[in-house]
């Protein structure tokens, strides 16, 4: 019976899109869009306009120690967070334009 192994942190997504692999992730960790949310309304009430997601996401990174589904310790790739960047804006009123976004290169 072979092992599937686990892919690396900066392996490139499955052969599905980048897109579809966010969806994924964010399915099975809506913890990680809570925290990204809470942070950046902190910083929006201690009277920033605009903030860099991913400084939030390095904060997570590093201060956070809940695991995310499918692995062992709390990772979160670099390749998600302009997406949530995106789906905050998207959805959450009071941080609309919150975030600088470039086009994404991958869909």
């Amino acid at each position: 019976m072979a092992t599937q192994l686990q892919p690396g942190l900066f392996d490139p997504p499955p052969a599905s899109s980048s897109q579809q692999a966010f969806e994924e992730f964010h399915r099975r960790n809506p913890k990680v869009y809570s925290l990204l949310c809470d942070y950046a309304r902190r910083m929006k009430a201690r009277g920033f306009d605009r903030y860099s997601i991913k400084t939030i996401w390095a904060v997570l990174r590093w201060h956070t120690d809940t695991g995310t589904q499918g692995q062992e310790h709390w990772k979160l790739n670099d390749r998600y967070y302009s997406r949530y960047a995106r789906e905050i804006m998207q959805r959450e009123p009071d941080l609309k334009d919150f975030f600088n976004t470039r086009e994404l290169r991958t869909k």
